[in-house]
């Protein structure tokens, strides 16, 4: 966020907080103001939005890739999908 990504978690918290626009137009230049907007994206339920949005763009990957005709390409293709959406769980 200090280097100037707006990641899905911080998209979701602005439309809550004003406060957190705020903080990123004036480029975190107050002390402390990088944990604030931390903590405006925590409050805000940013990051369990951007959990929800990931789990429903994966279910939807896995479902798109039933297309496919089972095989070892499909597998890993799913097992990708799967994995990635552990490691934010």
């Amino acid at each position: 966020m200090a280097k100037g990504n707006l990641t899905a978690p911080v998209i979701f918290a602005l439309q809550d907080e004003p406060k957190l626009r705020e903080i990123i137009d004036s480029e975190f230049s107050e002390t402390d103001s990088l944990a604030a907007a931390i903590d405006l994206v925590h409050r805000s339920g940013g990051i369990r939005r951007a959990h929800e949005l990931a789990r429903e763009k994966g279910d939807l990957a896995i479902q798109n890739l039933q297309c496919l005709p089972r095989s070892d390409f499909r597998s890993t293709l799913e097992k990708m999908v799967k994995y990635n959406l552990e490691r934010i769980e």
